[in-house]
């Protein structure tokens, strides 16, 4: 049998892994929940939703009356997403690239990322997209890593392993607020506010 190829491996990774990684982002993803500040009956985006946890966060946000759809590019998690999310009223899942999906014009009262955001390959061109399908007065948040070296959590094991040249930069590619503000403001969003944030993050005991 041949070994599984790169992407296959990194989703099972994914899927392995999913109850450290929530125990790691979900308190920079809540920071981001606040600042949408959701109302009840709301209707919700989530890019990049991944495993579920942060439709599980919106959907108990927005309540019985409102709607969460689940966007992502992976059928395998989205297959564990749908698992955590059953019985949930109100949830939905979409499976695709934001950046050349049909999403319904104007559906939406809000768009939501947890780290959901950094790997379009025209970061413009889906984030115009992602803003087609929002209310005129829609709004938007995400949370998304800051360069490299200012992460430890990334940064000090790879210096360990001596492997920091080798790091992927997908991840940081939105490591700076006027990057972020030029994709987003060429995508014709207003009102662009970025704001950087501290927290220490763990995984476990």
């Amino acid at each position: 049998m041949p070994p599984p190829s790169p992407s296959t491996a990194r989703t099972q990774a994914w899927i392995d892994l999913a109850g450290p990684i929530d125990r790691q982002l979900s308190p920079l993803g809540l920071r981001a929940m606040e600042a949408l500040a959701l109302a009840a009956g709301e209707r919700v985006l989530d890019v990049g939703c991944g495993t579920g946890q942060t439709l599980v966060q919106l959907s108990q946000a927005v309540g019985a009356g409102g709607e969460v759809l689940g966007l992502d590019i992976d059928d395998a998690v989205l297959e564990v997403a749908r698992a955590r999310a059953a019985g949930i009223s109100g949830v939905s899942f979409m499976a695709g690239d934001a950046q050349t999906l049909a999403l319904p014009p104007g559906h939406f009262d809000a768009l939501y990322s947890r780290f959901g955001v950094m790997g379009f390959a025209d970061p413009v061109a889906a984030f115009a997209s992602l803003r087609r399908a929002l209310k005129p007065q829609g709004r938007l948040a995400f949370v998304c890593w800051r360069s490299l070296r200012e992460n430890d959590l990334d940064y000090l094991p790879l210096v360990a392993a001596g492997l920091e040249d080798m790091a992927d930069p997908t991840p940081f590619s939105l490591d700076a607020a006027d990057r972020i503000g030029d994709v987003l403001k060429r995508a014709e969003f207003d009102e662009v506010v970025v704001t950087a944030h501290d927290e220490p993050v763990v995984s476990g005991s």
